[in-house]
């Protein structure tokens, strides 16, 4: 789809400002000069000044090369799961709710990575941390608070573990 279309049926008309088209995955300014150059003259223009000699914005520093390790690692056992998830999704066994994990969340502070939900109203809560990985007190005090309300709330520190957590807890609606 064209950006006037979005342009049209977006009410606010700030989509570049503010987020982007659904399904677009692409911001502004990500656009790389080797895109910028293949785009439309109208494109071009509609997205402001893109000048191609214009400089890339500054990247923020990058984390140590531990932390980058450590989030990779979460991050990828985290897909895994994820693919599993949709599995059984697309089966109608279960449905789940996932933060994500390539920007910063905008969920309030301490919600846990996963929620799964399955029939008569059971819900189980993760957290994925790596081994000697520490939850956040808002993320404590949330487990404490979804376990006291009857929710099965925990941390788990691999996919495996997670797949087999979800199997047992929703053994029943699993095939």
């Amino acid at each position: 789809m064209s950006y006037d279309h979005w342009k049209t049926t977006n009410p606010d008309d700030e989509w570049l400002e503010s987020s982007h088209p659904p399904g677009m995955g692409i911001r502004r300014e990500d656009l790389s000069p080797r895109i910028k150059a293949l785009m439309s003259p109208e494109d071009q223009q509609a997205l402001g000044d893109i000048s191609h000699g214009s400089p890339e914005p500054p990247k923020p520093p990058a984390a140590p090369p531990e932390i980058q390790k450590i989030t990779k690692l979460e991050r990828d056992e985290q897909r895994v799961f994820a693919n599993w998830l949709l599995r059984h999704e697309a089966q109608d066994e279960l449905s789940y709710d996932w933060s994500r994990t390539d920007k910063r969340s905008t969920s309030r502070i301490g919600k846990l990575d996963f929620v799964i939900y399955g029939a008569v109203g059971k819900s189980l809560h993760l957290e994925f941390k790596q081994p000697g990985g520490r939850v956040t007190p808002e993320q404590a005090k949330e487990i404490i608070r979804l376990t006291k309300l009857g929710h099965v709330a925990t941390i788990v520190h691999s996919a495996d573990e997670a797949i087999k957590l979800t199997e047992s807890f929703f053994s029943e609606f699993l095939h």
